[in-house]
C-alpha cells in the first residue's frame, strides 16, 4: 500500500496563520528609520493615537473630510501599524489622503460604501504595505465593485464582520493576488457568485452565521490546490467541511447544502456521503479529509473515502447509519 505524506493538522495550519506576522513589517522594523511614534495630540486631532514601543494605532471616529486629510498630513512618512476609521462616508475619502502613510492592518466601523462602486481612489495609498482588511457592520456593501481593491498587491487577509450584502458578487475574482484568508461572519449574505473565488489562491475561507445555504463547487478555481480550510456554519450552529479531493475536481454540483437538522444522504457531485455517528470526543474514520456537520447536540461526520465513491444505491445496506 502507497505510503501517504504527513499533512500539517487543522489546528496547526490555523496556529501558523494566526502566529504569522507579515514580512513587510519585520523589514520596516529593521531598516528604518520610521516615525514610529504618536505626533502631539492636537496634530492629530479629532483624531486619536495609542503607541507601545515600534506599535502604533491610530482611530479616526465620525470625523469630516477636512479633519480626516488634516489628521493624516500630520502621519506622512509614519508607520503605523493599526489604522481604524468609523462611521465614514467612503465617498468622500480623499483620493490622496494616505498617500505617504504606511498602515499595515485597516479596520473600518460602521463605514457607508453606497457610492463608492469601482472607485479606483479607495484605499489609494496604501497599495504597498497594507496586509489586513476588517469590515465591521459596514453599510452598502454590496455596491462595492471588489476590483477597487486589486491593486493592494500585499494584502493577505479580509474579514468581513455584521456586514449587510446579500450578494458576494463575481468581481471579488478581481481582489490580489495575494489573498489568502478570507471570513465572512454575520450579515446577509445569501449567494455567492458563481467563479467568485476563481483565480485567487484562498487558503482558509470561513463563511458563518449568515443565510447561505449552499455553495456551489464552481465558486472555486479548478483545481482548488491551495484551499486547505473550509468552514462554513449557519445560524443554528451547523459546521461543514469539504472533503479536499471534491475542490480539486471540477463537478457543478453543490458542494455543500446546509440542512437544519437533516440526517439524509447529500450529494457532492455524483458521489454520495453518508453520516457517521460520532459520540463525545472520539473521532470517526474519515476524518482527516471529510465533510463534518456539527450542532450542539451531536456530531456527523460525513465520510469516508469510500463512502464518497458508493452510488446511493449502493448505501442502501448502511441505512442504519441514517435512522
Amino acid at each position: 500500500m502507497a505510503s501517504h505524506s504527513r499533512r500539517p493538522s487543522r489546528a496547526t495550519v490555523a496556529t501558523l496563520a494566526t502566529l504569522r506576522l507579515p514580512l513587510l513589517v519585520i523589514l520596516q522594523l529593521a531598516l528604518g528609520p520610521v516615525a514610529s511614534s504618536c505626533p502631539k495630540k492636537d496634530a492629530l486631532r479629532p483624531c486619536s493615537c495609542f503607541s507601545f514601543q515600534n506599535y502604533v494605532r491610530v482611530e479616526c471616529k465620525d470625523v469630516d473630510r477636512r479633519a480626516l486629510k488634516n489628521a493624516l498630513t500630520t502621519l506622512r512618512g509614519a508607520f503605523v501599524f493599526e489604522f481604524e476609521l468609523s462611521k465614514y462616508n467612503l465617498k468622500d475619502v480623499p483620493s490622496d489622503v494616505f498617500s505617504g502613510v504606511r498602515v499595515t492592518e485597516l479596520y473600518t466601523y460602521m463605514a457607508d460604501f453606497t457610492n463608492v462602486c469601482n472607485s479606483s481612489n479607495l484605499f489609494d495609498g496604501f497599495d504597498d504595505n497594507l496586509t489586513m482588511i476588517e469590515i465591521r457592520r459596514a453599510k452598502g456593501l454590496e455596491h462595492l465593485h471588489w476590483s477597487a481593491l486589486g491593486r493592494l498587491k500585499n494584502l493577505q487577509r479580509l474579514f468581513v464582520f455584521s456586514s449587510d450584502f446579500p450578494r458576494l458578487h463575481k468581481s471579488f475574482s478581481l481582489m490580489p493576488k495575494s489573498l489568502t484568508h478570507v471570513m465572512v461572519q454575520g450579515g446577509s449574505l445569501e449567494h455567492v457568485d458563481e467563479g467568485a473565488f476563481a483565480g485567487l489562491e484562498i487558503r482558509d475561507l470561513e463563511i458563518s452565521f449568515t443565510r447561505l445555504d449552499k455553495i456551489t463547487r464552481n465558486v472555486f478555481p479548478t483545481p482548488a490546490t491551495s484551499l486547505s480550510v473550509l468552514s462554513l456554519r449557519t445560524k443554528l450552529s451547523r459546521t461543514a467541511r469539504v472533503w479536499r479531493q471534491q475542490l480539486i475536481g471540477g463537478t457543478r454540483d453543490p458542494v455543500v447544502r446546509l440542512r437544519s437538522h437533516s440526517r439524509k444522504v447529500l450529494s457532492a457531485g455524483n458521489k454520495a456521503l453518508r453520516p457517521v455517528r460520532v459520540r463525545g470526543t472520539r473521532q470517526s474514520r474519515g476524518t482527516r479529509d471529510s465533510l463534518r456537520v456539527a450542532s450542539s447536540q451531536s456530531r456527523w461526520w460525513w465520510s469516508s473515502r469510500a463512502a464518497l465513491t458508493q452510488t446511493p444505491s449502493s448505501l442502501r445496506k448502511h441505512q442504519h447509519f441514517m435512522h
